[in-house]
């Protein structure tokens, strides 16, 4: 899934060398963690709601090279190197439909399962916070507090091919939700919404970002 936030390093920034190195080896692994487990809930949601794609195709793991996707990896690599935030994307986890028990249903689920993992790490992150105290520590687990946050919150807005689209179709009547799903079908509609989601996200998603991260961190 897509991940375009503004990340808070452990520095001020006057040292650029020491910056870029924090972000390879700090802010870069937990974004790829991260991106890992929101793929593998969505893998394992599938295969619980009975469409074992995701197993078949060795996707219920938490090794980070079955989930990359080499373009987003390689946009993730220059922009987190770059300092100026992150973007990138992981390979999305396959799901049949037609495999699925009561896909009406099953497929919200299963995309939601993706955010709320996200959600889960941050909440984590942000007890093992308090229980730790100041330190190097702490800092990291900051960055996985603000990425998770962020991740969670950016694919659960209702713009396709992100988890909230899904969401939607889940909550909206099945004529208007299968009228929408087959646009979205359509490639020109996925592009829009890709470009969509990143000149607009990080501004829909700014005050839930401030207000949540400032309930989770001391």
């Amino acid at each position: 899934m897509y991940i375009k936030i503004r990340l808070i390093t452990l520095i001020n920034g006057k040292n650029r060398m020491v910056e870029i190195l924090l972000n390879v080896l700090i802010i870069l692994p937990v974004i790829l963690i991260s991106l890992t487990v929101h793929e593998l809930a969505h893998g394992y949601a599938a295969w619980t709601f009975g469409d074992p794609t995701a197993k078949y195709e060795g996707r219920l793991t938490l090794n980070p090279l079955a989930h990359l996707d080499p373009i987003g990896t390689l946009l993730l690599l220059i922009t987190t190197v770059a300092g100026y935030g992150a973007m990138g994307w992981a390979k999305p986890v396959p799901v049949v439909k037609e495999r699925l028990d009561n896909p009406r249903v099953s497929l919200p689920l299963t995309a939601l399962a993706g955010p709320i993992s996200n959600f889960i790490i941050a909440i984590t992150a942000a007890v093992l916070i308090h229980l730790s105290g100041p330190g190097i520590l702490s800092g990291i687990l900051r960055v996985f507090v603000y990425v998770n946050v962020g991740l969670g919150l950016f694919n659960c807005l209702p713009i396709p091919p992100l988890d909230g689209f899904k969401i939607l179709l889940g909550i909206l009547p099945d004529r208007t939700a299968d009228d929408l799903e087959y646009k979205a079908a359509n490639p020109n509609y996925i592009y829009i919404g890709i470009a969509a989601a990143i000149l607009l996200g990080g501004y829909v998603i700014k005050y839930p970002f401030i207000f949540l991260t400032n309930i989770l961190l001391p």
